[in-house]
């Protein structure tokens, strides 16, 4: 049995060869979306968009909201220009709930009720992916 693919299929799949990274990346903020907290189903790591592995470069591992809520200044920042924010808020909340949407743990920033001005301050790939 042969199979035939239309051009838009072919399309995606010349894409996603071509962009691994971006669909391992949507695939683990897919997850940690489904993982609540992080608390009982730890979170996955989530690739900086260059592609790189965030532990790999000496950061943390972010295994639940807790991880994110006691990252050090440094660590927070590195994370936010790793996930491509370019133009990082003063306030540590906002900067702490960006990391949680650059991961994908938007169960958690519902919870905390944290504002929607957040949206317009996060890279477009960011929101397009989940």
């Amino acid at each position: 049995m042969e199979f035939s693919y239309s051009s838009r299929q072919t399309g995606l799949l010349h894409r996603n060869r071509q962009h691994p990274n971006r669909l391992q990346a949507k695939f683990a903020r897919m997850r940690n979306a489904a993982s609540g907290d992080g608390s009982v189903s730890p979170f996955i790591t989530v690739c900086f968009v260059n592609g790189d592995d965030p532990t790999a470069n000496g950061l943390p591992p972010l295994r639940s909201v807790a991880d994110i809520d006691n990252l050090s200044e440094a660590d927070a920042m590195a994370y936010l220009t790793g996930y491509g924010f370019n133009d990082v808020p003063d306030d540590v909340v906002t900067r702490r709930g960006l990391i949680k949407i650059a991961i994908g743990s938007f169960e958690a920033l519902e919870r905390l009720q944290i504002p929607r001005t957040l949206v317009r301050e996060t890279p477009r790939h960011l929101l397009h992916e989940v």
